[in-house]
This record gives C-alpha cells, sequence and structure tokens, in this order.
C-alpha cells in the first residue's frame, strides 16, 4: 500500500503557509476548480470592466469564501454554514460580561464575591461623599430639591460622580482657556506682527494657562477620583458594550452586496487583488507549455510558491497480471511525486469585528457554547476517531485559501512500465481522484496531458484549483470558569 497522500501534501502545504496559534489549515479533499474565463465568475470580458461586471465578480467572491469549513484537517468541502449569517447570529449572543472580582479598594473595604462587577461599581458610584452630613428621616421631595440646590451652591456634592464632573468641568474649562492662548499666539506669530514684549506676554500666559490644566488634572485625578469613577463607569455603562455590538451588525449590513437571485453577501477583498488574473495566466502558461510553445511566460513567483510532495510506495505483495487490475488499483500502489504552484489568498472582512470576541468585558450566556476556543479545538483537530464533535455555532471563519496551480503527478510503479499505466488509463472511462487531486482517465488534452516520462506515468492538469483553507479560531465562549475566577482589577489608590 501506499502512504495517505491527503496527509503528506497537507503537510507540505502547512510547511508552506504556517498557521499562527489561533489558526488550523484544512486541506479541501476534492478540491475546487475555478473558473477563470474571461467574463467568468472572477474575471471581466476585458479590462477596465464595466460596472456591472465588477459588481457580478465582487458578489462571487464573496460567495466563494462565504462558507465556514467544518473543524477538520482534511474535510470534503465547506459547511452550508454561512460566514455572515453565524457572524451576526453570534454578535446577537453577545452580552454585557458578569464576571465575579474581588477587590482591593481600601476605602470600599471587602465586597462581597457574589456580587457582580456590575453591582460593586453601581455601589461605588452612587455612594456618599464623606463630606456629607448622615442622613435624616426622608425629606419631601421639594425640600429634597431645595437641600440639593442649597448643597451645589455651598460646593457641597451628593454623589462620587458629582464631585468627579465638578472637576472634570474645572479641567475642561482651564484646557479651553489654554487653547483658546495658544491659538492666538500661532495667529499673531503667522501675522508676522509682534513684538518682543507681547510675545513676552503671550508666553506667560501660556505657561500659567498650561500650569492651570496641570493642577487641575491633579485635582480631578486626586480629588475627583477620576482612575476609579472611569473604570466603574465603564462597567456600569452596559449601553458602551451593547451600541458596540450594534454598530458591529450595521457594518455587516453595509456591506451587503444582492445576487440576481436576491441572496445577500458580505463584500470581501482578496490579497493578492489580481488573484484571478495569475490563475489564469498560469492556465495559459500551461496550455502553450503542452502546445510545446516557448514564447509564452507569465512567472511570478512573488505570489507563488513551488511545493514538491514524494508519496511512497510500499507494495508488500507485488502483482504479475494487469489484465484484472483498475486504474485506481494500479496508482494505490504506486510511488508518487506531485509537484504543484501554490499561491496564498488572503479573506479580508472589514465588517467582520473580530476584536469583539476578544473583548474580556463581553460573554455569551452559559447554555449557548459559541465556540471551544483555541486550546480545546486544537486538541479535538487531533483525535481524527471522534464524532459528532461539538465545536459550538461560530467556532472559527475562513481568513485565507491556497490555490495550485501547474498541477504534476507522477505515478511510478514497482513492477509494471509507464506504457502500461497509459494502456489502462486511456481505456478506461472513469473519474479519479487522488488526493485533493480530480482527472478523467481518458486524454483530454484541452484541461489534462497524460504522457510517459522516464519510465513513469505523468498526469498534467491546466486548471487551478482551490486545495485548502486556513480558519481563524474564535476565543473561548463562554468564557472558561477559572478565568471569570481569576480576573481581577486593583482600583488605582
Amino acid at each position: 500500500m501506499q502512504q495517505n497522500p491527503n496527509n503528506k501534501i497537507r503537510e507540505a502545504l502547512f510547511s508552506a503557509f504556517s498557521c499562527t496559534n489561533d489558526q488550523y489549515f484544512t486541506l479541501s479533499v476534492p478540491s475546487a476548480t475555478i473558473d477563470i474565463k474571461s467574463s467568468g465568475s472572477f474575471l471581466p470580458l476585458k479590462a477596465p470592466a464595466a460596472k456591472d461586471e465588477l459588481n457580478e465578480i465582487r458578489i462571487n467572491e464573496a460567495m466563494l469564501v462565504d462558507s465556514i469549513l467544518p473543524v477538520e484537517k482534511i474535510s470534503p468541502s465547506p459547511t452550508k454554514k454561512s460566514v455572515l449569517r453565524s457572524y451576526v447570529s453570534a454578535l446577537d449572543m453577545l452580552v454585557p460580561r458578569q464576571t465575579n472580582i474581588p477587590t482591593t479598594d481600601p476605602v470600599l473595604g471587602p465586597v462581597d464575591s457574589s456580587k457582580s462587577k456590575y453591582e460593586q461599581a453601581m455601589k461605588f458610584l452612587q455612594s456618599k461623599d464623606p463630606t456629607v452630613a448622615p442622613e435624616r428621616p426622608k425629606p419631601s421631595d421639594r425640600d429634597l430639591h431645595r437641600a440639593k440646590q442649597r448643597a451645589q451652591e455651598q460646593g457641597i456634592q451628593s454623589f462620587a460622580i458629582d464631585k468627579y464632573v465638578q472637576k472634570q468641568a474645572a479641567w475642561s474649562e482651564a484646557r479651553a482657556k489654554w487653547d483658546y492662548l495658544r491659538s492666538q499666539a500661532l495667529e499673531t506669530r503667522d501675522a508676522g506682527s509682534r513684538s518682543a514684549m507681547v510675545e513676552s506676554m503671550r508666553q506667560t500666559e501660556l505657561k500659567r494657562a498650561q500650569a492651570e490644566i496641570h493642577e487641575r488634572w491633579m485635582d480631578w485625578v486626586v480629588n475627583g477620583d477620576k482612575f476609579r469613577v472611569d473604570y466603574c463607569f465603564a462597567v456600569v455603562d452596559r449601553d458602551s458594550i451593547m451600541a458596540r455590538v450594534e454598530n458591529a451588525k450595521q457594518a455587516a449590513r453595509d456591506a451587503l452586496l444582492t445576487n440576481n437571485d436576491g441572496d445577500e453577501f458580505a463584500r470581501v477583498s482578496l490579497d493578492p487583488e489580481n488573484w484571478a488574473q495569475e490563475c489564469q495566466n498560469r492556465a495559459i502558461g500551461w496550455t502553450a507549455r503542452s502546445d510545446n510553445s516557448t514564447t509564452y511566460s507569465l512567472e511570478n513567483p512573488e505570489v507563488w510558491k513551488k511545493i514538491s510532495c514524494n508519496i511512497k510506495s510500499n507494495l508488500d505483495a507485488p502483482i504479475m497480471d494487469t489484465s484484472n487490475l483498475s486504474f485506481n488499483d494500479l496508482i494505490a500502489s504506486c510511488a508518487v511525486v506531485t509537484t504543484f504552484s501554490a499561491m496564498l489568498v488572503t479573506i479580508n472582512r472589514p465588517w467582520l469585528h473580530s476584536e469583539m470576541f476578544q473583548d474580556v468585558e463581553v460573554d455569551v450566556p452559559g447554555d449557548v457554547v459559541l465556540s471551544p476556543g483555541t486550546t480545546r479545538t486544537k486538541d479535538l483537530l487531533e483525535i481524527e476517531a471522534l464524532k459528532d464533535r461539538d465545536f459550538g455555532r461560530f467556532p472559527a471563519y475562513p481568513s485565507a485559501f491556497v490555490v495550485a496551480a501547474d498541477i504534476m503527478l507522477k505515478f511510478k510503479h514497482p513492477r509494471f512500465s509507464g506504457q502500461d499505466m497509459v494502456n489502462t488509463v486511456t481505456t478506461e472511462n472513469i473519474r479519479v481522484t487522488y488526493g485533493p487531486w480530480e482527472f478523467t482517465s481518458g486524454n483530454d488534452q484541452s484541461t489534462q496531458k497524460i504522457d510517459i516520462e522516464e519510465g513513469s506515468l505523468r498526469i498534467s492538469l491546466q486548471a487551478p484549483q482551490i486545495i485548502g483553507w486556513i480558519s481563524d479560531i474564535l476565543p473561548q465562549l463562554p468564557r472558561a470558569e477559572d478565568e471569570k475566577t481569576t480576573f481581577s482589577y486593583a482600583y488605582p489608590s
């Protein structure tokens, strides 16, 4: 028997296009042939493309990369799950995180660990200023309003947030004064009408204004408890997190394109931008070489990498009779050398705000599994025999794909000659799959070429094909329990 060609080809591609820790590589078996005809799915009839043509190409590119890949090393095809729909659905599941945290605040003292971060923050923001007298029996609303007015006139604040606002306003006023003086100084300098005395006075005023800004800032930080209030308010302002979620949804809606059937896909940009033209150039070059022409060359080594993979044969019992052997039987016992050029095409989705899922302030309800996270996903990838693995509703999404071109397969049997194999492959009428490649047993010179080289059967394929995908793994959601309990924030003293 033979080494597994899928594993060997995947290893070669994985070495050529390494993944980061939060990515995984999937070999697509069988590969997907790319339409590289002019006026086809990805190329206009002629450049520059007409507006309608360009819009159609963008829709086709969005459709091409909209399917989520199974979390597997080798997959027969993408899933039917849409990246766009899964992403928007995942955004709907995000909620502000209710993490229980300890506090090291010396003023508030120990806080019940059962209280959420939201409750702790609200308790501080609604706490009374120590300068306020102890509460008396509840007054009427009219008396309360008058007392509040008198307290404000005397500079007495009711809550911690009121003092913060007062100090912020004082700093903003000092900042506005400095901005005005600086603007005046710049206008005077540009006009060129300034004396040494005026310049000296201007500089003195600027220094005073700058000193006042610093004083107001320090007053805000120390007496207004700026950093603690900022942190607590960020926790309490739950709407700010949900507003970011809504903004992310709106960005996806703004990127929508609609095809002729009324289906919606989100716009993407592929890098290199001329990836389809590169594929067409390779196909044209293959045809020119097959016609024994040496005048056509459109090599671009900047985007293509040469990949070579040797697959050894381990034939234990040599077979002497070829009469009962199919072509598939023959190639299964061959030593194979496959070479091809590979191009990595990166998928950019400006509307997909992946940072939303990285934010420690967001989570999902405990009964929703969005993603098992990087560590768990990588562990499950290694358990090939495990079935029905639960990877959640949005565990990953494709961020790049690999295109193969100039595909060459050389089959050498330990017993049979290349001519014997040619005779077999040209007499049968079957479709053959080897690794990610598919080809017919007939010798269709327009799309493939079958010949003999140094006693080996050689098959070359004309059409560029997508043979692999790289996917980005989302962080674990819901968050791990140990992450929730160990997360803490030390309030500034």
